[in-house]
């Protein structure tokens, strides 16, 4: 069975940006008071899902998600509480980990996109900084462009999505 792992999030409401919805949800679901002005879009996915959670639960749903990127300090993990009504379980996954790992594409796409977007600054700033050191512009230009070509590959993938409460298991597919 695959990982049954997500990110923290919910619903936009009507009127709010997709900043303001992840200040709301965070401060519900783990107890976190953050600034809608922190976080940095990462990307965009849209999701088509056979069945859901929700009555009726064979009507199936498409959603859009909304990859946003926090920095969170060392003070504000201390106060995390867990939502029990969202959560069971939570943990804080590396990158690489989840690159590598039997996790979801849409998952492993908002992260090489973090990581892609990440070595796109790197590089503006080592050539703003120093505009002659061509082999250090160069590796993390490298390193971008292995990123940026990391995106799932089109068709069907092998992660399964396994829902037993639904009894409902399917394969993904991937278009781009």
């Amino acid at each position: 069975m695959a990982n049954d792992w997500w990110f923290v999030g919910g619903r936009i409401f009507p009127g709010e940006t997709p900043f303001q919805s992840c200040s709301r949800l965070l401060k519900r679901e783990l107890s976190l008071d953050i600034d809608p002005s922190r976080y940095e879009t990462v990307c965009t996915q849209s999701l088509a899902w056979g069945m859901r959670e929700q009555p009726p639960k064979d009507h199936g749903t498409t959603d859009l998600q909304v990859v946003l990127a926090l920095r969170v300090a060392e003070t504000e993990l201390d106060r995390v509480v867990l939502d029990p009504a969202e959560y069971s379980d939570s943990q804080w996954i590396e990158p690489a980990a989840v690159l590598a790992g039997d996790f979801h594409p849409a998952l492993k796409f908002a992260v090489s996109s973090l990581l892609a977007q990440q070595k796109l600054r790197a590089l503006q700033e080592a050539v703003a900084a120093q505009p002659d050191n061509d082999a250090e512009i160069a590796a993390i230009a490298r390193d971008f462009v292995a990123l940026s070509k990391q995106g799932p590959p089109a068709g069907t993938s092998e992660y399964r999505v396994v829902a037993p409460e639904l009894q409902y298991e399917c394969s993904v597919e991937v278009t781009l």
